[in-house]
């Protein structure tokens, strides 16, 4: 849970997922075992690293360089926004401070969820932002750069192209365990964080 002051927000995690594109984060609490209401995006669009304090970064790649899946970190803002149906954390006027709490620490495992589970109709979805695996998800089209999908049950699920980018004549068949963080921009989907999040079955 965040530590909410008159002037900031202080919340710490594990993280879970870095933009490829973006500057965009996720973290999740690894004590809460079911994974609901467990994670946060944080918006790092603000100043370069300074010192023994990391300062979220407009060069994202500076950012990258420096943390990694599985640090565990504290973050501290003073802004709650959000992104599309998803909350985040994001400067409102002071810049974002990041400390690094554990390094190279132990990533999280994901939490394995159906299709459904995952709804467009349920805005407050209560795994926004958390780590999850889906099976047996087959493509089943595109939509731009996105993967139209449905589990056995038939229940439709978009892969959204976010996180990482799905380059066209990648995934357009076959059927996957799909790893990656939920989200819901007015679409709810499941965003991988690389080539390696699809786990082919064969």
């Amino acid at each position: 849970d965040p530590e909410i002051g008159e002037k900031s927000i202080k919340v710490q995690g594990t993280i879970t997922a870095i933009g490829s594109t973006g500057a965009i984060v996720y973290i999740q609490d690894s004590t809460v075992a079911d994974g609901k209401h467990a994670a946060v995006q944080v918006f790092c669009n603000n100043e370069k690293l300074s010192g023994e304090k990391h300062l979220c970064s407009d060069s994202f790649d500076t950012f990258k360089k420096s943390f990694a899946i599985g640090d565990r970190i504290e973050v501290i803002a003073d802004g709650v926004g959000v992104d599309k149906c998803q909350p985040r954390i994001e400067m409102k006027t002071n810049k974002i401070v990041v400390n690094v709490i554990e390094k190279s620490g132990t990533q999280i495992k994901p939490i394995v969820l159906k299709a459904s589970d995952i709804a467009s109709s349920n805005i407050k979805n209560e795994y926004n932002g958390t780590l999850v695996t889906v099976n047996g998800l087959t493509i089943t089209g595109k939509s731009g750069a996105n993967r139209n999908a449905k589990d056995g049950d038939n229940s439709v699920l978009t892969v959204l192209s976010r996180l990482m980018i799905i380059k066209s004549g990648t995934f357009e068949s076959g059927t996957y365990n799909i790893t990656g963080i939920v989200a819901n921009f007015k679409t709810a989907g499941l965003m991988p964080r690389s080539e390696s999040d699809f786990a082919e079955i064969k």
